[in-house]
């Protein structure tokens, strides 16, 4: 909490135009568009000072939200364990950097003005590690040599009212809610005729919000090569009404519908990773890691 406390200073600095002179000047520009949105703000620029540096931390912590759904749908994309392992120490080593950086600034004098400037500092900090964690996005993916989740097309929360043309297939679909039953359906594209191919019928799920926390539901689809091939999936994640998690897989078809691979439901919940050419499901609260699809059958 001192690093966010910190990162609000800097605010009341700028307020008072006692700006650091090594800020860059298009962090400078940002975090004077802040400040001056606190100072609109009744719940803060009324009283100004250190409600100043409040007012920066609040905004630092939703760039910091947005961050942290970042990274973890970005795990979810790399497919090599020591890949997301780098990934999450890297993020972790960034942010203890940022919190000794900027609470230094808040100790050195330790006024309030070194507190709006240690909240500026959080916040700056923040958007630029947001805007560095597009390279994650951007190039991750070629990490993955046979299998890779491809984003672009997925959706992350609840996929119901969403359509969307996929780069990887000439392919929409579209997810309708109709009388209490959802569907996912697929139609060959507008500039291929727009025939429908195929539904999957997804009734009973409950899909977490998009923004909430640690959201990983929604609708996922998989590019895996082999020798001479080229294969997609669907994957579905959401969970059942009585608490449970289900995670299923469909293969798709330029031609016709989903074909389901198979479907899994854990009680306890579960977190899941695409690996090398396979979809990895681990039990939150089990040793047992099922590894899919297992073509003997069942889950391993």
């Amino acid at each position: 909490m001192i690093g966010f406390r910190l990162s609000l200073v800097a605010v009341f600095a700028l307020v008072c135009g006692m700006v650091l002179p090594v800020t860059a000047h298009a962090v400078e520009r940002d975090v004077s568009h802040d400040v001056r949105e606190c100072q609109e703000d009744p719940r803060f620029g009324e009283t100004g000072g250190a409600m100043i540096g409040d007012c920066l931390l609040e905004i630092s912590e939703q760039v910091d939200a947005e961050i942290e759904r970042v990274v973890a749908r970005s795990a979810k994309a790399y497919c090599r364990q020591k890949d997301r392992d780098l990934l999450s120490r890297t993020q972790s080593d960034w942010q203890t950097y940022r919190q000794g950086f900027c609470e230094l600034v808040e100790r050195s004098p330790g006024n309030t003005p070194a507190y709006v400037n240690s909240a500026a500092c959080m916040l700056s900090a923040g958007r630029k590690r947001l805007a560095d964690l597009a390279y994650i996005v951007d190039y991750g993916l070629a990490n993955c040599p046979f299998q890779k989740l491809l984003l672009e097309d997925s959706r992350f929360g609840n996929p119901a009212g969403i359509q969307v043309e996929m780069s990887s297939m000439p392919l929409t679909w579209e997810a309708r809610a109709r009388n209490d039953k959802l569907t996912l359906e697929f139609r060959r594209n507008v500039r291929n005729d727009n025939t429908a191919i195929g539904a999957v019928d997804l009734s009973g799920c409950v899909f977490c919000p998009e923004g909430q926390e640690d959201c990983d539901d929604g609708v996922f689809f998989t590019e895996t090569y082999g020798v001479n091939t080229k294969n997609h999936s669907l994957i579905y994640v959401c969970h059942m009404a009585d608490g449970a998690r289900r995670l299923g897989q469909f293969e798709l078809s330029e031609t016709h519908g989903p074909f389901k691979e198979w479907e899994v439901t854990e009680e306890e919940g579960f977190e899941w990773t695409v690996d090398l050419r396979k979809l990895q499901v681990s039990p939150t609260k089990s040793l047992h890691t099922p590894t899919l699809p297992d073509r003997t059958g069942g889950a391993q």
